[in-house]
């Protein structure tokens, strides 16, 4: 590519062919030949078995009300299977206190061949009797034999005090028409909501690119006096000679508390099709060559607070007019947050929730960039600004990317069901007396900590430390063959939004003891380090997580035996050090320990001495993080 030149293309793709279920991690690394400098992606692929896989369309639910306000509007989510077959599922929900939270209906059958008609479910709540306040909960979707189930949203409800200006939405944030050439005009509407708690007026306006009047929205005034009250707007588009092509505009809807949302608009105006002379079908006369993105739940001037998920959804269409269903839609943040990759619905819709994590001040600007990626159409981008606001409800948040291993800390990388994790995040836990949070003190591991409990793949998992910023928990081993799950945290009675995180039978990771230097003893128990380096030949006992299933299985949270028959490994490792195979002479949980792993090995005595000579393990063709230890 030279410089000022489109940007070049590359198409990466995989061929499961021959591979096990399990998780595949790969890098693509593209080389500049002029200077050699490098930039590399990182590439995952889960391979399951065949069965279905659950993917709903929302995973967190946000809902304001007043004190006092008992009607509020309710949300939607559809549940797709991705994966194979026909997949019946079951929907249950759960609050933190109170009985609020409402779903129907409460189970049904997705069709893997039929996503366009996948099953939707409403998740309304009744704040009848809540005080002023924020209120936690989350609606769990399971389905026996998925490869994630279950599924978790999480649902926030905050209840504001008798008396606090109405918040007002409008939905959708973007609309979109096809036309041709003088045929007539088209409409769709936009609903106007509030709150409640009084009484709201608006004006409307519209805008075009081009500056012509396609575009155009009645009523321009209005009100809306209640919550209950939802008046509409109807927006219409008006191709009239217009030649074929996109159009885009807006409707700004502007309220008397001095906010504004703004609802994007496309138009597309396409070559008619054509009639042959005589009898004969019509042909399409429009070729695609083109993608036309649009937002539409997050429009231009939105308003989020930091740590609250908000759904965000594209329509990808050609510019005939047609649903372009294999982009990779990609979205990216000006705030710091990580790139989301946003899932394919089926009919053109791909959506993903976005949690602001990073905002420069209290109230602060952000642009959101939006890329529909085509292997054989051009690139077909949109921005939006909008404000992120201070939380000042300290809702729980956990990274992105916030679950690792928590002897590696390797980012981005799977973790095995059994395993000691780290959970990194905000808000997640009140301040303590045991390392500035709550540490657990007796066997079994506690599920609830210094009032904070944890959801990994539907199941309580066990708890070592819970602080303000990092949890250190244990991935339930029931969880073994299912591939992926959600993780969220419950602190002060708040659920945060699920993270999705890969799970892979064997993820091995060596604990340090600081820097380099592993968490490794040596044959006469003392710690191994460069001012106590272990001789060739002799035994080092070398601590890890991530191992995988034993041999008797241990309950989650439970010490591992102590006397015979031990937990042993059901794969075993190899270790290197220093590049030289060293013979393995244990390989289990280590006994009185939950999560942790113990292998014995025999120093090669070929080895080359050193203060910091390199070891890591390998485990069913996944290799650990390198450690060091000191040889003489």
């Amino acid at each position: 590519t030279q410089a000022g030149a489109a940007a070049s293309k590359v198409v990466i793709s995989a061929n499961p062919a021959g591979l096990t279920p399990g998780f595949y991690a790969g890098l693509v690394t593209i080389t500049n030949l002029a200077d050699t400098s490098s930039s590399s992606v990182q590439v995952g692929l889960t391979v399951g078995a065949a069965s279905g896989t659950i993917l709903t369309t929302s995973s967190s639910f946000v809902f304001y009300t007043v004190q006092g306000s008992n009607y509020v509007p309710a949300q939607f989510t559809r549940i797709l299977n991705t994966g194979q077959g026909t997949m019946s599922w079951q929907v249950q929900s759960s609050v933190s206190e109170g009985d609020w939270l409402r779903v129907s209906p409460a189970s049904g059958i997705s069709d893997a061949a039929n996503a366009a008609g996948a099953p939707v479910v409403t998740v309304s709540v009744d704040p009848t009797g809540l005080l002023p306040g924020v209120y936690g909960g989350y609606v769990s979707i399971q389905s026996a034999g998925a490869r994630n189930t279950p599924q978790l949203a999480s649902v926030t409800l905050r209840v504001l005090p008798p008396g606090s200006p109405p918040l007002a939405q409008v939905q959708p944030a973007g609309l979109l028409f096809t036309a041709i050439t003088n045929s007539s005009p088209q409409s769709q509407q936009v609903t106007v909501q509030t709150t409640g708690g009084g009484t709201l007026t608006y004006s409307v306006g519209t805008r075009t690119q081009d500056g012509s009047g396609w575009l155009t929205a009645s009523p321009t005034a209005g009100s809306v006096t209640s919550s209950t009250d939802r008046p509409q707007i109807r927006v219409q588009a008006v191709p009239g000679t217009l030649l074929p092509r996109v159009y885009r505009g807006s409707v700004t809807v502007s309220f008397s508390d001095g906010t504004a949302s703004e609802i994007a608009v496309a138009m597309i105006v396409r070559e008619p099709d054509v009639v042959p002379q005589g009898f004969g079908e019509k042909q399409a006369g429009c070729a695609p060559n083109q993608q036309v993105i649009l937002s539409l739940r997050l429009g231009n001037n939105f308003s989020i607070p930091t740590g609250w998920p908000a759904t965000v959804v594209a329509a990808v269409t050609s510019n005939c007019g047609t649903p372009v269903n294999n982009s990779t839609v990609a979205v990216s943040f000006s705030n710091g947050d990580g790139t989301i990759i946003l899932n394919n619905q089926g009919d053109g819709v791909y959506s993903k929730d976005w949690v602001p994590s990073n905002a420069s001040g209290p109230d602060s600007t952000v642009q959101v960039t939006m890329r529909a990626l085509h292997p054989a159409l051009p690139e077909s981008s949109l921005q939006l600004v909008g404000r992120l606001s201070a939380d000042a409800t300290n809702n729980p948040f956990v990274n992105d990317n916030g679950v690792v291993n928590g002897a590696s800390f390797v980012p981005n990388r799977p973790v095995s069901p059994g395993s000691i994790v780290s959970i990194y995040g905000s808000n997640l836990a009140s301040a303590g007396p045991c390392l500035g949070g709550s540490c657990a003190t007796s066997l079994p591991l506690p599920t609830s900590l210094g009032g904070v409990s944890v959801r990994i793949g539907g199941q309580n998992a066990p708890l070592f430390y819970a602080g303000p910023a990092q949890i250190y928990a244990q991935i339930p081993a029931e969880l073994s063959g299912v591939t992926s799950a959600d993780v969220v945290v419950t602190s002060r009675g708040v659920v945060s939004a699920p993270r999705a995180i890969q799970l892979d039978a064997n993820q091995p990771g060596i604990f340090v003891a600081g820097g380099t230097q592993g968490a490794v003893l040596n044959q006469n128990s003392s710690t191994n380090s460069a001012f106590n380096p272990a001789a060739r030949g002799s035994v080092l006992r070398i601590f890890a997580t991530g191992l995988g299933p034993t041999n008797p299985p241990v309950t989650t949270g439970t010490p591992a035996p102590t006397s015979p028959p031990l937990a042993a490994l059901v794969t075993p490792v190899t270790v290197t050090i220093g590049g030289v195979n060293a013979p393995v002479q244990f390989q289990a949980l280590a006994p009185g320990y939950v999560g942790l792993y113990r292998v014995d090995v025999q120093v090669p005595s070929n080895v080359t001495p050193g203060s910091a000579v390199p070891l890591k393990f390998t485990q069913n063709g996944v290799e650990s993080n390198q450690v060091t230890v000191a040889i003489n």
